[in-house]
């Protein structure tokens, strides 16, 4: 039997890409994603839409989350990227539709850090409406996983996912120490992915952040994705490749 594979990182939306000499701003509509996601043989997936970043409003993220969602059915699960704006208009988040499964934060879009409050009280409204999080996190310390890592301790109900887990010695001390802390291995090293793997086979998710990996390399996007699906399935087994992303979404729908 074929082992399915379950990608926690991906994105739909604007994303610049690479070509020849320099880069162009591409649309990576639901259309064109569905086709990469069957080609490169994901079943089930986790997605955000990048066109936050471009200033697009949120009923048109819906709306495409909402085509994502029909095309692939209950296999695609809707992370709403919140944004620092979004936030001040919405303190609540009473006005996300329901469809969302959880939010995305990016310190690098919106400095999240910085406002600790506000940090807190989405993190509470997280809790409320038992959604999951997914985090960036990058090699500066405002995007480290030890910046986030009070923030998730305090909300021992929600689900974290600090994508990429930079640094490794912090995103291999919070697995460690935590219960509701997962790592998605998009854009992560293979030295790497295999440490986090080794420490933590049942807390690390395959993801693969695509399409940002065609923003650095000029390639084919499904063979980087079948590629990235091999290597790093040689590594994890279906744990990584499947199971550990159903559990990181486990207490979906639960009160």
């Amino acid at each position: 039997m074929k082992q399915k594979i379950f990608d926690a990182h991906l994105h739909v939306g604007y994303f610049p890409r690479k070509k020849r000499h320099g880069e162009e701003i591409y649309y990576y509509s639901p259309a064109r994603l569905m086709r990469y996601i069957r080609w490169a043989g994901i079943d089930e997936f986790i997605f955000s839409s990048t066109n936050v970043c471009w200033g697009c409003p949120a009923s048109t993220m819906h709306s495409e989350a909402l085509e994502l969602k029909r095309l692939a059915g209950l296999k695609a699960h809707a992370l709403f990227w919140l944004s620092l704006d979004y936030y001040k208009t919405d303190p609540e988040l009473s006005q996300i539709p329901d469809f969302y499964e959880g939010i995305k934060l990016h310190g690098g879009e919106s400095a999240w850090i910085r406002h600790p409050g506000m940090l807190r009280r989405l993190l509470s409204s997280a809790a409320d409406r038992n959604w999951v999080v997914q985090i960036h996190t990058g090699k500066d310390w405002e995007n480290s996983c030890s910046a986030y890592y009070p923030y998730c301790i305090k909300f021992p109900s929600v689900h974290f996912d600090l994508a990429h887990g930079w640094p490794l010695d912090e995103a291999l001390s919070a697995l460690k120490n935590s219960d509701n802390i997962w790592i998605d291995l998009s854009f992560v090293e293979y030295r790497t992915a295999e440490q986090l793997i080794s420490a933590c086979p049942d807390k690390v998710m395959f993801g693969s952040d695509f399409p940002a990996p065609l923003r650095f390399h000029e390639v084919s996007g499904t063979m980087y994705l079948r590629k990235y699906i091999s290597r790093l399935g040689e590594l994890g087994g279906p744990k990584l490749l499947e199971k550990n992303a159903r559990d990181f979404l486990s207490k979906r729908g639960k009160r």
